[in-house]
Protein backbone atom coordinates (compact mmCIF):
# COMPACT_ATOMS: atom_id res chain seq x y z
CA UNK A 1 0.00 0.00 0.00
CA UNK A 2 2.77 2.51 0.82
CA UNK A 3 4.45 2.09 -2.58
CA UNK A 4 1.16 2.73 -4.37
CA UNK A 5 0.55 5.85 -2.28
CA UNK A 6 4.07 7.05 -3.01
CA UNK A 7 3.54 6.61 -6.74
CA UNK A 8 0.16 8.35 -6.60
CA UNK A 9 1.60 11.26 -4.62
CA UNK A 10 4.43 11.60 -7.14
CA UNK A 11 2.00 11.61 -10.06
CA UNK A 12 -0.16 14.26 -8.38
CA UNK A 13 2.91 16.41 -7.68
CA UNK A 14 4.09 16.20 -11.31
CA UNK A 15 0.61 16.99 -12.62
CA UNK A 16 0.31 20.05 -10.38
CA UNK A 17 3.82 21.22 -11.26
CA UNK A 18 3.14 20.88 -15.00
CA UNK A 19 -0.16 22.72 -14.59
CA UNK A 20 1.50 25.58 -12.71
CA UNK A 21 4.37 25.88 -15.18
CA UNK A 22 1.90 26.10 -18.02
CA UNK A 23 -0.69 28.39 -16.47
CA UNK A 24 1.44 30.63 -14.28
CA UNK A 25 4.62 30.89 -16.35
CA UNK A 26 3.22 30.25 -19.83
CA UNK A 27 5.59 27.39 -20.59
CA UNK A 28 4.67 24.70 -23.10
CA UNK A 29 4.55 21.25 -21.57
CA UNK A 30 5.08 17.96 -23.41
CA UNK A 31 3.88 14.76 -21.77
CA UNK A 32 6.30 11.85 -21.59
CA UNK A 33 5.66 8.26 -20.59
CA UNK A 34 5.90 8.91 -16.85
CA UNK A 35 6.26 12.66 -16.46
CA UNK A 36 6.59 15.80 -18.61
CA UNK A 37 9.20 18.00 -20.22
CA UNK A 38 9.26 21.71 -20.91
CA UNK A 39 9.14 22.28 -24.66
CA UNK A 40 12.34 23.79 -26.00
CA UNK A 41 14.64 22.53 -23.24
CA UNK A 42 17.34 20.44 -24.89
CA UNK A 43 18.36 16.97 -23.75
CA UNK A 44 21.86 18.32 -23.12
CA UNK A 45 20.53 20.97 -20.75
CA UNK A 46 18.33 18.46 -18.91
CA UNK A 47 21.32 16.15 -18.51
CA UNK A 48 23.44 19.02 -17.20
CA UNK A 49 20.98 19.69 -14.37
CA UNK A 50 20.15 16.04 -13.60
CA UNK A 51 21.98 15.12 -10.40
CA UNK A 52 20.56 11.58 -10.49
CA UNK A 53 21.97 11.05 -13.98
CA UNK A 54 25.37 12.25 -12.77
CA UNK A 55 25.25 9.73 -9.91
CA UNK A 56 24.42 6.89 -12.30
CA UNK A 57 27.12 7.86 -14.79
CA UNK A 58 29.70 8.03 -11.99
CA UNK A 59 28.64 4.65 -10.56
CA UNK A 60 28.88 3.10 -14.02
CA UNK A 61 32.30 4.65 -14.56
CA UNK A 62 33.54 3.26 -11.24
CA UNK A 63 32.20 -0.20 -12.14
CA UNK A 64 33.52 0.04 -15.71
CA UNK A 65 29.98 -0.64 -16.95
CA UNK A 66 28.49 0.42 -20.28
CA UNK A 67 25.19 0.20 -22.12
CA UNK A 68 21.53 0.78 -21.33
CA UNK A 69 21.05 -2.64 -19.73
CA UNK A 70 23.86 -1.95 -17.29
CA UNK A 71 22.59 1.57 -16.66
CA UNK A 72 19.24 0.12 -15.58
CA UNK A 73 21.13 -1.86 -12.95
CA UNK A 74 22.45 1.36 -11.39
CA UNK A 75 19.10 3.16 -11.21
Amino acid sequence: PIYRLKMTAGALYRAELAHSLKNELGLEIEKTKDAFEIKGVSKALMDEFSSRRKEIVEAMREANATGADRAAHFT
